[in-house]
């Protein structure tokens, strides 16, 4: 059926309706005359159908015959798609065009990643990969995975145990697994424990690498350990992980914060924002926002991807602020600000974070003003701390 749809497309065809007359007569004539007609129904006391376009011509006769009034409703169809479009010439060339670059740059690697052990640099195992003709915008069919992974082991002779170069669409993921003597003691990652970054009473402990070293409800000072990355087996043998988990803890913290109250401030007066697509080593537009001393750049790069995919285009946003003259502010004003300010700064320490309690306090020396809040809270503890191993691998 659907075979048979796109092949009416592509013919063209014209739905009518015909109305009075003798319908039988007219159906029966149709048939005679060898005019195909589909998709025929009744529909307010009227005949509705369609035809092909030649033999819509031909059906004008059979109507006058039957005594109907036969009219034409819908133009539908390739040919008459292309008719309506026939000035705009530019429009399927355009088209086409497009269709051929995304077909063109199908067939080419734009993506090129590195996963798996840590004893190679990934900087290094990209220059092995780019040595041997692997780089984003190399054809697919020019990628040969053995002889890159053959390159591989043999740039790299005794750091990998094995490598593996896995082709997805237009992106390479190159899958290392480090060599680990026998006699060695198995590292994962990079070997660290998991310790306190402030003083507070554990809840809980989630251990994701590592081994559990402290239990909830003990009370943890600065520095003690709370996720070992350091396992051995019923054998002896050693493990060294990179501890990883998710503590929490409660804890006591202070936030303070001093201003002036009579200081100058630079008003924003303009905002330039401007947007960038760059391709490779290619801009669009070209041409860059430059800052003065009175006012300041950020820009913000962002990779577009396609779902797990990464795309050769980044969209950097660059934003000037230009700033004005000084102005001075009043206390009032002043104190509106620190407070602005001391708000921004508790969001931002305990955005995360559970508040038990909290007292504020206001204090105002000379022409300063100092705002000091003690809070109780529920927060995330959990330092990284190297693992320091001697020469004998303790």
């Amino acid at each position: 059926m659907r075979s048979l749809f796109w092949l009416r497309f592509l013919r063209g065809g014209v739905r009518f309706s015909a109305a009075g007359g003798f319908c039988e007569r007219f159906i029966n004539l149709c048939h005679v005359r060898g005019i195909r007609v589909h998709d025929l129904h009744m529909q307010a006391n009227a005949l509705s159908g369609c035809v092909g376009c030649r033999d819509y011509r031909r059906m004008r006769l059979i109507a006058r015959q039957s005594g109907m009034v036969l009219h034409a409703e819908e133009k539908i169809g390739l040919p008459f798609f292309l008719h309506r479009y026939e000035k705009r010439r530019m429009l399927p060339i355009a088209g086409g065009v497009c269709f051929v670059l995304l077909w063109l740059l199908s067939g080419c690697i734009w993506s090129v990643d590195v996963a798996g052990g840590s004893a190679v640099p990934r900087e290094s195992m990209l220059a092995v990969m780019a040595e041997n003709g692997l780089r984003p915008g190399v054809w697919r069919k020019r990628v040969n995975s053995a002889a890159l992974t053959q390159a591989a082991m043999n740039a790299f002779n005794g750091k990998l145990a094995w490598a593996a170069v896995n082709i997805d669409a237009s992106r390479v993921v190159i899958e290392t697994r480090d060599y680990i003597p026998p006699d060695a003691d198995e590292t994962y990652g990079d070997p660290c424990n998991l310790v306190a970054d402030f003083d507070g009473l554990l809840l809980s402990i989630e251990v994701h690498s590592g081994k559990k070293a402290n239990q909830e409800g003990n009370g943890v000072k600065q520095g003690d350990l709370l996720i070992s990355g350091v396992t051995e087996n019923r054998y002896g043998k050693q493990f060294f992980y990179e501890a990883r988990g998710i503590v929490t803890a409660i804890h006591s913290d202070v936030v303070t914060l001093t201003r002036p109250l009579r200081h100058s401030t630079l008003p924003i007066q303009k905002t330039t924002r401007r947007f960038k697509l760059q391709c490779l080593h290619v801009a669009l537009p070209p041409g860059r926002l430059k800052a003065n001393d009175r006012s300041s750049l950020f820009q913000r790069d962002r990779q577009l991807c396609s779902g797990d995919v990464s795309l050769p285009l980044t969209l950097t946003e660059t934003t000037r602020a230009s700033y004005g003259s000084p102005t001075p502010t009043d206390e009032a004003v002043g104190a509106a600000l620190l407070f602005d300010d001391f708000t921004a700064l508790c969001h931002r320490r305990y955005g995360n974070t559970t508040l038990l309690s909290q007292t504020l306090r206001v204090v105002q020396t000379g022409d300063s003003l100092t705002v000091r809040q003690k809070a109780r809270c529920i927060d995330f503890m959990g330092t990284p701390q190297k693992i320091q191993r001697t020469g004998d691998g303790t």
